[in-house]
């Protein structure tokens, strides 16, 4: 019981580190996406089944628009972290998580929009709508 709340902290407070990089600067630090990725995969020990739905579909995503628009799509970090939260989400809310993450997505977009940037942060996204899949959800 101490070691899941031990990794759940660690989620927590790595997740909102990235969080906070990914907004502000656009890159995040290596040793604390690997913390997060790392802390994320050992739920599977704890009996967490992953599903894999949201990270195929993101990649998928990634790879449509990069043959639309070649550009990238998304950064490294955010398939690592969507590879990451998939032993977060469960499988039958993985739906719920996709339609969140899009609206997430969404409201970022217009708010950097806003602030004349051109590069949306992903990330926040991403783990926003973990938080409100896993909490809410679950």
């Amino acid at each position: 019981m101490q070691l899941e709340i031990i990794q759940n902290i660690l989620i927590l407070a790595t997740g909102a580190a990235i969080c906070i990089q990914d907004f502000l600067r656009r890159m995040v630090n290596l040793l604390v996406l690997l913390i997060f990725t790392l802390s994320c995969c050992s739920k599977f020990f704890f009996g967490c089944t992953p599903c894999y739905y949201p990270f195929i579909i993101i990649i998928i995503t990634g790879i449509a628009y990069h043959f639309i628009k070649r550009r990238k799509a998304f950064g490294s970090a955010d398939y690592i972290v969507a590879f990451a939260i998939s032993f977060m989400i469960s499988s039958e809310n993985w739906h719920i998580f996709l339609t969140l993450c899009g609206g997430f997505g969404a409201l970022i977009g217009i708010i950097q929009r806003s602030r004349k940037e051109e590069n949306i942060p992903f990330i926040p996204a991403i783990l926003f709508a973990v938080a409100v899949t896993t909490l809410v959800f679950s």
